[in-house]
């Protein structure tokens, strides 16, 4: 790791008041970044604020949901008021959606997941970019697996954080020569904190469960992988081995990779169903 590379810089990290933006807000501080938190809950996110403050770190807290467009251009002024510039935007804010068959979701559902997953890191950008710009400095998002893939259930959230990659393309080549650097990140199955809830197909909001079978990695491995991408000006990786054989199976053999992915599919539906009328 490159020494001293975060010292001073001024980093603001959406959706940061729990889960991996919590934690890579204080793994950044306790390098030396001046770090500002956000989140939607005033609550929640003044108490990882003094949190922050009881381990002497440097971090400031404004309040705001990122996926309304004036509080995105109002947190970047009162980052750039407060610290006179802005060094790394980190695209963190997001929520996934519960699982249902896409005829079966309400209308709100993909609505709410593109304005929280996609429209937020859109509006956050534009308003940091001229700031960016002056300072050569960084854009990391926050994406998903879901997003290297279409996802059967999860149909809205999987078209958030692909549209991700679109605008994470588009900006790559659009700053080619402003200095600078884009980076999207495809985060796989991560420990989840207590009380943090997904869109439900109603519509409204559900706690959310880890998904049987797979490995959850830990909130703090993936924010040093973060880290890692920011300090190497990396444009993309993939954060788990499930993740990197799908791209891989993708790319060099897309008919093999459906036939697989449909047979996973069909036998998750079929154990579901067992497990339903076991139940009944």
């Amino acid at each position: 790791m490159k020494k001293d590379y975060f010292k001073n810089k001024v980093v603001l990290i959406t959706g940061s008041s729990q889960g991996i933006g919590k934690c890579l807000a204080f793994e950044l501080a306790s390098r030396g970044a001046k770090v500002v938190l956000n989140g939607r809950n005033a609550a929640k996110l003044k108490k990882v604020w003094l949190e922050g403050k009881e381990k002497k770190l440097e971090v400031i807290q404004f309040q705001g949901d990122v996926s309304i467009y004036e509080n995105c251009q109002k947190i970047v002024a009162q980052v750039i008021n407060h610290f006179g510039h802005l060094d790394i935007l980190v695209n963190n804010a997001g929520m996934a959606t519960s699982l249902s068959k896409v005829e079966h979701f309400h209308s709100e559902t993909p609505r709410k997941s593109m304005e929280i997953n996609y429209l937020s890191a859109f509006y956050m950008t534009q308003h940091a970019l001229p700031h960016l710009k002056k300072t050569k400095g960084s854009i990391l998002f926050v994406s998903s697996l879901v997003g290297l893939q279409g996802m059967p259930d999860a149909a809205p959230y999987s078209a958030s954080k692909m549209a991700l990659t679109a605008l994470a393309e588009s900006l790559r080549m659009e700053l080619v020569q402003t200095g600078v650097s884009v980076g999207i990140a495809y985060v796989g199955f991560v420990e989840n904190e207590p009380g943090k809830v997904v869109l439900s197909s109603e519509g409204g909001l559900e706690p959310k469960t880890n998904p049987g079978g797979f490995k959850l990695a830990p909130i703090d491995q993936v924010a040093k992988k973060m880290i890692w991408m920011l300090e190497q000006r990396r444009f993309r990786a993939v954060f788990s081995f499930v993740g990197q054989l799908m791209v891989i199976l993708k790319s060099l053999f897309p008919g093999l990779f459906f036939q697989i992915a449909k047979r996973v599919y069909l036998r998750r539906q079929k154990l579901k169903t067992t497990k339903e009328v076991t139940h009944d």
